[in-house]
């Protein structure tokens, strides 16, 4: 939604992951036509967010994993009391019909049928040797 520089010309300033920029984006304007003062995020990758805000950029909120908000709290860089969790994310995996699918660990590879079996069968195609 900007950059940092254009984020200090309103009222609340937040970084977030791009999973919420849409969600956040919608909260923001609504926020505005109730009556509160401006808000802005900027949406950026989750690791990224979690680097400035380990450097020091300053933000009045920080939306991001679970994790990553433990990470900050513990190393001082977000208040640790004002934790919330405010939405939850699903991620799925699919290969299309037909393709082989990732193998479970010593397996091989076979036609596409039901869940993929292992954390480690989705990843090990995608590991460079």
């Amino acid at each position: 939604m900007g950059n940092a520089a254009s984020l200090a010309s309103v009222g609340l300033t937040g970084i977030s992951s791009m999973a919420t920029r849409k969600v956040l984006a919608d909260l923001c304007l609504a926020w505005e036509q109730a009556g509160g003062v401006p808000a802005r995020f900027e949406s950026v990758g989750g690791v990224e967010a979690a680097r400035r805000v380990r450097a020091g950029e300053r933000f009045d909120l920080v939306v991001l994993d679970r994790v990553a908000i433990g990470e900050l709290a513990a190393a001082g860089h977000v208040v640790a009391e004002s934790q919330a969790a405010i939405a939850a994310s699903s991620v799925a995996v699919a290969v299309t019909l037909g393709q082989p699918r990732p193998r479970p660990e010593g397996g091989e590879s076979r036609p596409t049928r039901g869940p993929v079996p292992t954390r480690a069968g989705v990843r090990a195609p995608m590991m460079v040797p």
